[in-house]
């Protein structure tokens, strides 16, 4: 999505800071904004935006507001900003509450699999990683393909959750 002047927004223009002290979304104003490199972020109100130019890295979306549970298999997917979750102080977006609902399953194995790979696809963005079968991602070669295996993973978690006898 892009504003008027063509800029990229972030998180659909919701404010990433009124997550932290109201506790949910809110869209924000685009004449209340920050622009970066990678796209503008929009705040409910001024004060949210004094506190992200004071602090952005407490404030911007981990994975450059990529869907978390896709970030963790080095893919690209949208996000959904009403859905989300704040964890060990980090704003984590997902796609809708099925994913953040998945996502939270095992939530550290997520963070940890997304923060690998993002420092190099952060400067080069996401298209730059080309996922599975890439070592120095961590990623085994007989991994198959990224949607593969983001299918086996929900499957596994999801009768894991749901199995009476674990």
């Amino acid at each position: 999505m892009s504003d008027g002047a063509g800029r990229p927004v972030v998180l659909l223009g919701h404010d990433p800071v009124a997550c932290f002290p109201r506790g949910r979304p809110a869209r924000g104003d685009p004449s209340i904004r920050v622009d970066l490199p990678y796209g503008s972020h929009g705040f409910a109100r001024a004060e949210h935006r004094t506190m992200f130019e004071r602090e952005p890295a407490r404030y911007e979306p981990q994975h450059g507001g990529f869907r978390a549970s896709g970030a963790a298999f080095a893919i690209e997917l949208g996000s959904d900003p009403t859905s989300w979750a704040i964890r060990e102080g980090r704003l984590s977006v997902f796609g809708d509450v099925l994913g953040q609902t998945v996502g939270s399953l095992d939530a550290q194995w997520n963070v940890d699999h997304a923060d690998r790979p993002w420092p190099s696809i952060r400067e080069r963005g996401w298209r730059a990683a080309e996922g599975f079968g890439q070592p120095a991602l961590g990623y085994p070669r007989s991994a198959g393909t990224p949607v593969a295996y983001f299918l086996a993973f929900a499957s596994a978690t999801a009768f894991a959750s749901s199995s009476p006898l674990l």
